[in-house]
């Protein structure tokens, strides 16, 4: 009596940014998406959906077509709230039966809704601009005297500026924050000129 077995296999393996991939098989060029620790992210190509982040956060996505542009895009929905994208969508050409690999980077940035008010507890006027120490972004008093402030520190100094007039207060995040904490209203003491 004679046994035997036949084993078929279809697709891909890919080396790229010293790791291996197992993918669909690739007849033209093909691409290496990333975003790092995030997984289950839905990866698009040209407007198709073509992969999910795996575990450490890398999709491969076969089927680029070569020496045109190809858009990759990543769905950012399922990301958690205080992170922040530095872009969701890139184009790339792909030389023929070549990869190409891709970084989208996303930093977690710690945000709060932080109510401003002067000395006399009025609140901050609308359109004050704020300055966190040690950034460049400002960010802008709306109405009631509240800002949506990013990029924040356990311990943080704000600096505010509106009609010839600057203040600074200090603005320290609680422990336990939920996603979006209230903070305030905080007391923003006037600079003297």
């Amino acid at each position: 009596m004679r046994t035997s077995y036949r084993l078929t296999a279809n697709g891909s393996v890919v080396a790229m940014d010293g790791k291996v991939f197992f993918a669909r098989r690739s007849f033209d060029s093909f691409a290496v998406a990333q975003v790092p620790g995030f997984a289950d992210v839905p990866v698009y190509l040209n407007g198709q959906l073509a992969a999910h982040t795996d575990k450490e956060g890398y999709a491969v996505l076969s089927g680029l077509l070569s020496y045109q542009k190809n858009k990759i895009r990543i769905d950012t929905k399922d990301l958690p709230f205080e992170a922040q994208v530095d872009r969701t969508e890139a184009e790339v050409i792909p030389h023929y039966h070549s990869g190409v690999s891709l970084k989208f980077s996303v930093e977690l940035s710690m945000g709060a809704l932080i109510t401003l008010v002067n000395e006399q507890g009025e609140v901050l006027p609308n359109g004050t601009q704020l300055v966190l120490e040690g950034s460049q972004e400002v960010f802008q008093v709306a109405l009631r005297g509240e800002a949506y402030v990013t990029g924040l520190a356990r311990k943080n100094r704000l600096k505010a500026t509106w009609n010839q007039q600057q203040c600074e207060c200090e603005i320290e995040l609680p422990e336990n924050q939920g996603p979006l904490p209230h903070i305030g209203p905080v007391v923003c003491k006037v600079l003297q000129p």
